[in-house]
């Protein structure tokens, strides 16, 4: 199945036929790929070589590894860990601020919410309504839990699209997003700003179910916006790179101010 290898970079020619049979359908997902002594006889290259090629396709998410009784390298399934994980590496490098994620999210989420609202089914709704109904049971619980299943009510809403680009954007931008400001604000944000932020995705959710696609673009983008308001007032880093300017040409709702003013209270 392989080419013999000559010349260098070998590690690259490698990983490049590798992903070729990949891309080729030779070998699907989850199936398991020749042993590291297979694949050294039948490229005739080093193990060393043979190893370096497999952990950059790792790397890449093209691949991963099992241990035990059936150890090797197996084909994985189609994820959008690599691209959260380069958002993220933007992110801790400084090159990419909570403003930047939060205008990616503008740029991205509205539209789809809007789509959404045209074309999505009974059973789309279902979801999303079990969804919020078990971040709102979990705040009794564990505020934590409550937190990460409320913001993965965008990443449902964009699955309703059928568009893996889409998806695997929006599960990136708003894990890395999430990640960071639910990190940052764990002990200091009082019980009805969740209760709040629910409640905004309540309305989104009858929007979607009216089929009202301007509606559900504009509760979309104001939510966000209300969003960044009120973590901008925790967290300054989440305003934009001159201090608040862009983000403010949308008029705050009342509901936000009356959510900032308990905040502000729960810190004095």
């Amino acid at each position: 199945m392989f080419q013999s290898l000559k010349k260098p970079p070998l590690c690259k020619e490698v990983e490049d036929q590798i992903k070729d049979a990949i891309y080729k359908g030779i070998y699907k997902n989850n199936e398991k790929l020749p042993s590291e002594q297979e694949l050294v006889e039948q490229f005739q290259v080093s193990r060393s070589t043979v190893r370096e090629a497999l952990k950059n396709l790792q790397n890449m998410g093209m691949i991963h590894t099992k241990r035990g009784i059936n150890a090797g390298a197996y084909i994985a399934e189609p994820s959008s860990l690599p691209i959260t994980q380069n958002i993220e590496n933007l992110r801790q490098t400084g090159v990419a601020s909570f403003y930047d994620l939060l205008q990616a999210r503008l740029y991205i989420e509205p539209s789809v919410t809007a789509h959404v609202a045209a074309c999505h089914t009974q059973e789309d709704v279902d979801k999303l309504e079990n969804l919020l109904n078990t971040a709102d049971k979990l705040l009794g619980e564990s505020i934590l839990e409550a937190r990460y299943m409320n913001v993965w009510f965008h990443v449902e809403v964009a699955r309703i699209t059928k568009n893996p680009i889409v998806i695997f954007l929006s599960e990136s931008i708003n894990n890395v997003y999430s990640n960071a400001i639910i990190e940052r604000t764990r002990d200091c944000i009082p019980m009805d700003i969740y209760k709040g932020i629910i409640s905004e995705h309540r309305k989104i959710l009858q929007f979607i179910i009216d089929r009202n696609e301007r509606a559900s673009f504009e509760m979309m983008q104001q939510h966000l916006f209300n969003t960044n308001v009120l973590y901008s007032n925790v967290i300054p880093a989440s305003c934009d790179k001159d201090g608040r300017g862009q983000l403010h040409k949308l008029p705050i709702s009342k509901d936000t101010l009356m959510m900032i003013s308990k905040m502000k209270k729960g810190d004095e």
